[in-house]
C-alpha cells in the first residue's frame, strides 16, 4: 500500500524534484524504523510479549469503558465551579456596537429582479 501511495505520488510531483526526493527520504526513515521495531521485538521477545498484551489490555472494550467514565474526570477541569465564573454587572446591550458600514453611493448597480 505504501509502495503503490508512493509510486502515485512521485509520478504526480517527479521523481527527480526535490518534493519527490524528500518524500522518498522521509518514506525511507519511516521503513527504516518499522524495520529496526521488528527487529528489536525479534532480538527481545519478552519485550515483544508485553508490548502485545499492553495493546490487548488497552484496545479492550473494558478498558475503554473505565477510561471513559473514570478517568477524564481526573484530568479535565471543572468548569462549573462558582469561583470560575466571573459575573458582570454592566449592561452588555450598551456596550456591542455594531459596524453598519458607511453611506451606500447612489451609483450602484440596481437589482435584477427588482428586490
Amino acid at each position: 500500500m505504501i509502495q503503490t501511495v508512493n509510486g502515485l505520488t512521485r509520478a504526480y510531483i517527479g521523481i527527480f524534484t526535490r518534493p519527490g526526493r524528500f518524500l522518498t527520504a522521509g518514506l525511507k526513515g519511516v521503513e527504516r524504523a518499522q524495520e529496526k521495531k521488528v527487529l528489536d521485538l525479534m532480538l527481545h521477545p519478552d519485550k515483544f510479549m508485553n508490548t502485545y498484551q499492553m495493546r490487548k489490555f488497552l484496545e479492550s472494550p473494558l478498558t475503554s469503558w473505565v477510561i471513559r467514565n473514570y478517568g477524564r474526570p481526573i484530568f479535565e477541569k471543572d468548569t462549573t465551579l462558582t469561583e470560575d465564573v466571573v459575573t458582570s454587572t454592566k449592561d452588555v446591550a450598551t456596550e456591542v456596537r455594531f459596524n453598519t458600514g458607511g453611506r451606500v453611493s447612489p451609483s450602484l448597480m440596481p437589482l435584477r429582479y427588482g428586490l
